[in-house]
């Protein structure tokens, strides 16, 4: 990906284009740059994301502070990996904002070669954001750009938005947070001198410093995570907030025990990913039961990531499959609730996400939208989950009667549950018929 920060793009390629801020390039935003990507290689363009390095907001409010998913180095590394061609990071200042869409426009033509802009679902740009697509279709009609809709991207659960994921985040929920976003929320920063309580009670922390700011930290309480350092991984164990049993103060921490571990680290670059929240903050009434609740979060850290190793080689092996499930998902959709589809046409959109189901084994990514596959296909749900007990491998999160459906198949299946939150947990892999634990 080439990043253009310049006043001016004129050295780009000819391209089909989005607009967004992007915070957190989660799937939602995934799905939109997929489709980006499959209507430049239709055209023989390149493709590009048009963004900012900072909240818009901000600069029209001052002393608005955004609580970030990710800073805008990490935005433009994600944004790498998705396979786009350009990232055109333009400042949104005043001069900018105040410009009618049409106006915008006219400099993405002129001055960034756009041929084709896909406005995202329900997005809106220009001054005040007052107009909408058909406004934009017949902007781009007079300017000579081409003006596409994205098709929205559907989740059974939630409506995924970086808004949305800042609430899961604000709310502990990282394992929910992690589904929307496609990978697991982390920080970065730096290793700080701490209190050093934790070295006398049996649990040496590294206290991190965030690089930067505005970036959001989940709600307080412990967590299981990972830690990179220096080209390392390591499980460790995270608590956020005041250290109530301590006495902290106003002073609030994030300081992570990585398991078997022991190295000077300080000063060192640190990020921390986030598995789940095991549990909140809570303030006991001696240092001994501190401690005896700090080797029970062990256990469940140290368990909560055994059970993500067992299923990410699933999820790491099959990572471009989830696009596909997703864009079969969508015009399955599409197709059920149009009124000018044929039969025919839905026939063919359900056998399409049928066959991506039983080609993708990580088909567990369709019981995100719907928790049982009955919900989107009705009396036909039975003969669709038939279709996908045919595969070797599938990783499921039905309700109980697909379950007691698919332990009649001899099939290999990943099973999973949502707990109390709506939090995804993987439990176990199984063997059906004979031998299945649940």
């Amino acid at each position: 990906m080439q990043l253009c920060t310049g006043t001016s793009g004129n050295e780009l390629l000819p391209n089909v284009a989005t607009i967004g801020f992007f915070d957190g390039v989660h799937r939602g935003h995934r799905f939109l740059i997929e489709q980006v990507c499959k209507v430049a290689a239709e055209r023989g363009l390149a493709s590009s994301v048009i963004t900012f390095p900072v909240h818009p907001r901000k600069v029209m409010q001052p002393d608005f502070r955004p609580e970030l998913l990710t800073t805008c180095d990490e935005k433009v590394s994600l944004l790498a990996g998705t396979g786009i061609d350009y990232c055109i990071m333009l400042d949104f200042t005043l001069d900018l904002a105040c410009l009618s869409a049409k106006q915008f426009m006219a400099i993405l033509k002129q001055d960034y070669r756009v041929q084709v802009l896909m406005i995202g679902y329900d997005h809106r740009f220009g001054h005040n954001r007052s107009e909408g697509f058909e406004d934009y279709v017949r902007y781009g009609q007079e300017l000579g750009i081409e003006v596409l809709l994205a098709q929205a991207y559907y989740t059974d659960a939630m409506t995924v938005s970086s808004s949305a994921i800042r609430r899961l985040l604000l709310q502990g929920n990282v394992s929910e947070a992690a589904n929307c976003l496609g990978y697991q929320f982390f920080l970065d920063g730096t290793v700080v001198n701490g209190y050093r309580v934790g070295r006398k009670i049996g649990f040496p922390t590294a206290n991190l410093r965030i690089g930067d700011c505005e970036k959001l930290v989940p709600a307080d309480g412990v967590y299981a995570v990972y830690v990179f350092l220096g080209g390392e991984k390591h499980a460790g164990m995270l608590s956020i907030g005041y250290r109530p049993t301590l006495n902290n103060g106003i002073d609030r921490s994030i300081e992570v025990h990585i398991f078997n571990f022991d190295a000077d680290i300080y000063n060192q670059p640190m990020r921390l990913s986030f598995v789940c929240r095991t549990r909140p903050e809570l303030k006991f009434d001696s240092i001994d039961e501190l401690i005896a609740q700090l080797h029970k979060d062990e256990a469940q850290a140290k368990k909560a990531e055994r059970d993500l190793e067992r299923i990410r080689p699933l999820y790491e092996q099959n990572a471009a499959s989830r696009l596909d499930l997703d864009n079969a998902v969508a015009a399955y959709e599409t197709a059920k609730a149009s009124v000018n589809m044929s039969k025919a046409d839905v026939d063919q959109a359900e056998q399409e996400l049928s066959y991506t189901i039983v080609r993708s084994p990580i088909s567990g990514q369709i019981s995100e939208r719907h928790v049982d596959l009955g919900t989107i296909v009705g009396t036909e749900g039975k003969s669709l989950l038939a279709t996908i007990v045919k595969s070797d491998t599938v990783l499921v999160d039905f309700s109980m009667t697909a379950l007691d459906y698919l332990k009649s198949k001899e099939r290999n299946v990943i099973i999973g549950q949502r707990d109390s939150t709506r939090s995804w947990q993987p439990t176990v892999s199984i063997t059906l018929p004979d031998n299945s634990v649940y």
